[in-house]
């Protein structure tokens, strides 16, 4: 179980970190960016 929470959180923590990276530089538009978070959280 402990096993599942913490790949689920790493996914969403490096999913989050790609997309906050993205958004700096200009790639991922502000709706993209929400649908990629609200992704994240079904992970």
């Amino acid at each position: 179980m402990m096993r599942t929470i913490k790949i689920n959180l790493s996914f969403a923590l490096i999913l989050n970190g790609i997309a906050i990276i993205l958004a700096m530089i200009g790639t991922l538009s502000p709706v993209w960016g929400a649908l990629v978070h609200n992704g994240g959280a079904y992970s």
